[in-house]
């Protein structure tokens, strides 16, 4: 299994596909002893809703409801939940250096937006999306 020291950015663009492979995520980064930050846009700056509709006064409402229902899940690994208003590429550049991470995990299957992506973090961590991680750390490509 590859390991890296940095921490990972796990950017929440699809519920659907995040919770399916979110306990895959944290097992493998618990036993690499890697970092997990989970990057959750607010409803109101992407426009979307994972766990359903959300009005925009209760932005924190959402970000409370997101961490009941990812923290059962965190065990055993060290991780963080950071809310992004704004730009989620902006920011997970930010939170890329902020935590030294060498991974964006994207919660999307999309080619063309992973290497948009890669780009627009002028490259300073890998972009994959959960299912293609998780498969690079099982098999150690």
């Amino acid at each position: 299994m590859r390991s890296h020291a940095g921490a990972i950015v796990m950017v929440i663009t699809s519920g659907r596909e995040t919770v399916a492979h979110l306990r895959e995520v944290v097992r493998l980064a618990a036993s690499t002893g890697r970092h997990l930050v989970l990057a959750l846009p607010m409803p109101t700056s992407w426009g979307f809703e994972i766990m359903g509709p959300v009005p925009a006064q209760q932005t924190d409402d959402y970000e409370i409801d997101w961490f009941l229902t990812v923290a059962p899940l965190m065990v055993d690994v060290s991780w963080d939940i950071e809310p992004i208003c704004g730009s989620p590429i902006k920011h997970s550049r930010v939170l890329a250096t902020r935590y030294r991470a060498d991974t964006v995990l994207l919660s999307t299957r999309q080619p063309l937006r992973r290497w948009w992506w890669a780009r627009r973090l002028n490259r300073q961590a890998r972009v994959l999306s959960m299912g293609d991680w998780i498969r690079a750390e099982l098999t150690g490509t």
